[in-house]
């Protein structure tokens, strides 16, 4: 678009005469509609995949606080007892995992499933 205003500008100090009659300048102005018309569009269509994607993170928030309650109880078991010591990576695989094996349990809602399978999976 920038090249486009860039020689428009340039055309309309260089042109003598009528404008109109100017093939090179009209040339230039209907590129530069069509452009601006496309980057409209694709605008708009990525505020809509933007907006989809906002309402998918959202709905999802729900299974990152569970992890997260359940992390931080298993970060507390090591004041009862030295041994239970729990490292965030094995916690994060562990959650990925969850969310693995949740894929192949086709019963109910996603979000549930993974809830489900992750507390099974910290508590066995």
């Amino acid at each position: 678009m920038i090249d486009l205003e860039d020689k428009i500008l340039r055309l309309l100090s260089e042109s003598k005469g009528n404008l109109l009659e100017d093939v090179t300048l009209n040339e230039t102005l209907k590129t530069s509609k069509k452009t601006s018309e496309k980057v409209k569009s694709d605008l708009e269509s990525a505020e809509q995949t933007m907006k989809r994607i906002d309402e998918t993170r959202e709905t999802y928030r729900i299974c990152g606080r569970v992890a997260s309650i359940l992390f931080f109880v298993l970060n507390d078991l090591n004041k009862i007892d030295p041994m239970y010591q729990f490292s965030l990576n094995w916690y994060k695989e562990l959650f990925q995992t969850s969310i693995e094996e949740s894929r192949n349990n086709n019963y109910g809602d996603r979000i549930k499933n993974i809830i489900k399978t992750h507390q099974l999976k910290v508590y066995k």
